[in-house]
């Protein structure tokens, strides 16, 4: 598989025909059957080149494929998107007195 960065905005109305381009960002490891997927974005995400979004791109297709679903998504047995993104830990607040 693929991540590619998206380049323009795109919404509900999008389509094929109208869809914004992408580049290639780097290549996946395939992911496992029936197992979780973890994509490291941290990179992409510091550097604010997830503004439109990601595409995860197939390399070949031969009757294969990977099932992705939204994190609202009401069918349990499909893996829903989590975020494993660590904010660093602020101090305390003050106090005062």
């Amino acid at each position: 598989m693929e991540l590619h960065k998206v380049n323009g905005a795109w919404d509900v109305n999008t389509k094929w025909s109208n869809q914004p381009t992408t580049t290639f960002v780097r290549t996946l490891a395939a992911p496992v059957a029936a197992g979780p997927y973890e994509i490291d974005v941290t990179d992409l995400f510091n550097s604010g080149a997830l503004a439109n979004g990601i595409e995860l791109r197939p390399t070949s297709n031969n009757n294969n494929f990977n099932r992705f679903a939204s994190g609202n998504h009401s069918d349990a047995t499909i893996a829903r998107p989590g975020s494993s993104r660590r904010l660093p830990q602020l101090p305390p607040t003050p106090t005062p007195f």
